[in-house]
């Protein structure tokens, strides 16, 4: 079998149906049976009507006359062929169900990764700007400059405590 997708859906009908439909048989229930498989088999896979009778040995012909005249009797006067096709299309519909479920929480994640990746090339830019300072190309040089310029303004905690230190001690050399 060239096509995965058209023996799954061959599977299915006999299995449901109860009919060998590869049977070149022409009793009703398998022609009803055959024409369930070729309306599924178009509404589910995107092959024309030559490569969906070839894997029956039928012509493409024979596809279209079933699926202009047969089905519609089959649908009405065969509750297995009825049950089969619904089963078949609600499996369908609920794994497109699932598929959209998983779609939805997929861009959801997507956005979420694209604001992080909005904010990243915004925090780099900044920090361009920052590498930019003064005409200084290296980072070492640039982080050695912004730690004196912090020291100086008592942001390191354990300059903090020396600045205190140091301003008592001007404190008592000037007033005392």
């Amino acid at each position: 079998m060239k096509n995965k997708s058209l023996q799954i859906i061959i599977n299915f009908v006999n299995r449901n149906t109860g009919q060998d439909i590869k049977n070149p048989c022409r009793k009703r229930e398998i022609i009803y049976a055959r024409s369930v498989f070729y309306k599924l088999a178009r509404e589910h896979t995107g092959y024309s009507f030559q490569n969906i009778g070839k894997t029956l040995g039928k012509h493409h012909a024979t596809v279209m006359h079933s699926l202009d005249n047969v089905f519609f009797n089959a649908i009405k006067y065969s509750e297995d062929c009825k049950d089969t096709y619904n089963k078949f299309n609600g499996i369908v519909e609920e794994s497109i169900i699932t598929d959209v479920d998983q779609i939805q929480e997929l861009k959801f994640r997507v956005e979420e990764l694209e604001q992080e990746i909005s904010e990243a090339i915004h925090y780099t830019i900044k920090e361009k700007r920052y590498r930019k300072i003064k005409g200084y190309t290296s980072t070492k040089c640039i982080d050695m400059f912004l730690k004196r310029i912090l020291r100086a303004l008592g942001h390191f905690r354990g300059d903090r405590s020396e600045r205190s230190i140091s301003n008592a001690n001007m404190k008592r050399r000037h007033f005392g």
